[in-house]
């Protein structure tokens, strides 16, 4: 039995305020990676958008320059106009440590209504810096490529 709703009206324009956006990212390289003991690490990207979550593959032994050429859409992001305005993507390298927590090496953000107004609506083979909360100082930088397309917009 499907639960009584009181007011249909709101429940009706929630739904209709919600669209799907199309994300979509290539994770090029990381260079630089500054580490807890300034040895090579394994590092690995988490990437967190409005929900949706994606990690690569980790690799080893590296911290002066890392390949990855990974990529994913996230075809379905649903936001309303409202939340687009403020949402984000999230770029998190993190150096892997097999016996205790992993390692933050440094974060990148992008807005995804910044994203899509670029030409295109994409964010190419730009290189961001990597940085820890609350500091000034790089801890690295990564090579990507990122669009954002709002419904009705084709893909770059």
């Amino acid at each position: 039995k499907r639960p009584r709703v009181r007011n249909k009206w709101l429940l009706s324009k929630c739904r209709v305020d919600m669209q799907k956006y199309v994300v979509g990212f290539e994770i090029a390289d990381a260079r630089n990676l500054t580490t807890q003991d300034g040895l090579p690490c394994d590092p690995f990207v988490v990437v967190e958008c409005c929900g949706k979550r994606y990690q690569t593959d980790t690799k080893e032994a590296k911290a002066m320059f890392v390949s990855w050429n990974e990529d994913n859409i996230w075809p379905d992001v649903e936001l309303s106009p409202e939340e687009f305005e403020s949402a984000y993507i999230e770029f998190s390298v993190y150096a892997r440590n097999w016996f205790t927590r992993n390692f933050l090496i440094g974060k990148a953000f992008l807005q995804l209504k910044s994203i899509n107004a670029r030409q295109g609506h994409v964010y190419m083979k730009k290189s961001l810096p990597l940085r820890k909360e609350g500091e000034t100082a790089a801890t690295g930088m990564i090579t990507l490529t990122t669009f954002c397309l709002k419904p009705g917009e084709s893909a770059p």
